[in-house]
């Protein structure tokens, strides 16, 4: 969506209780922020309003910055709805609105919005060259006719909750660390292809995941997970790495899920494959049979890991 497209936008008629940002992976920090979203809204009779970013601000601010996502923008949507918040506007951060002034972007939110409270974090900011920190709005928003709601930042255990530190679990492997700071164990998403068939031939069928591009894959290793399928969970045990028994001189990881104990055809369909712990590190065998001695090891302990669950 272009900045002329948001000019045009209008999906409310009340008046409005907005935030702001890319609330990538909508972890516990971005669902505090929503709650009191919803209470502010409930209270002052208006409507609540979210405006995500569907790439991050960096990517256009500084061209060597290489963003990884914890969820893609469809995922991230659907966890907000499921939240209770229906008025969602995806918008694309472009170079037109890094130029905006903190006063012109505020000015589009209250005459295109009917904005009558902004929600923020203590380290938000807008506009050009982040004009807008909280102190700068809180000085503009008697002058334009809105409020700022300050919302602090959640901690778990003195540990700030943020995006960064759980992409920073996700490439150490400590998945089993994400859960009290995302709010659920952390997944991926996506269709089941056609690989190789080495998991079948060696007994442990597979299914290979199609992950969408810049979204964030833990560090390679085995580890115990849960895939739903249809809506349904099954326990299982999903390898990320580079096949180095096989596949020596491959550089490009691969996600493959083996589903305990189940044996139906799930080519083409979408899956979702939840971490819940790791395993041990991918390793080069000397043999098929090693490998497989292993695998029967690794499905072993990811079935015991999930029934002590």
């Amino acid at each position: 969506m272009s900045i002329e497209q948001l000019l045009k936008y209008n999906i409310v008629k009340k008046d409005t209780a907005i935030t702001i940002g890319v609330f990538d992976g909508f972890h516990k920090g971005h669902q505090y922020i929503f709650e009191q979203l919803k209470k502010l809204a409930e209270n002052s009779n208006l409507t609540p309003l979210v405006i995500t970013f569907i790439n991050h601000p960096l990517e256009i601010l500084n061209k060597s910055f290489q963003p990884t996502y914890i969820s893609d923008t469809e995922t991230k949507i659907e966890y907000m709805k499921n939240f209770g918040i229906n008025n969602i506007i995806p918008i694309e951060f472009t170079k037109e609105i890094a130029q905006l002034t903190a006063v012109e972007f505020v000015n589009i939110l209250k005459t295109n919005f009917n904005m009558s409270y902004l929600v923020i974090g203590t380290d938000f900011a807008l506009g050009r060259n982040r004009e807008g920190d909280p102190k700068t709005l809180s000085t503009l928003s008697p002058k334009i006719g809105f409020k700022i709601k300050m919302v602090d930042t959640l901690e778990k255990n003195s540990f700030k909750i943020s995006s960064t530190a759980i992409r920073k679990l996700l490439t150490s492997g400590s998945v089993q660390k994400i859960p009290p700071l995302l709010g659920r164990n952390f997944s991926l998403r996506g269709n089941v292809v056609s690989g190789s068939k080495r998991g079948h031939s060696l007994g442990f069928p597979t299914a290979n995941l199609s992950i969408k591009d810049k979204l964030l894959i833990p560090k390679l290793g085995i580890y115990a997970t849960e895939t739903k399928i249809d809506s349904k969970i099954y326990p299982s045990c999903t390898s990320i790495g580079l096949r180095p028994t096989f596949y020596p001189k491959n550089n490009t990881p691969l996600m493959e899920t083996h589903i305990i104990n189940y044996n139906n055809n799930i080519y083409d369909k979408t899956i979702e494959v939840f971490f819940i712990d790791r395993i041990r590190d991918e390793k080069k065998f000397t043999s098929a049979q090693k490998l497989i001695e292993q695998m029967n090891n690794d499905v072993d302990k990811a079935y015991r890991i999930l029934k002590s669950q």
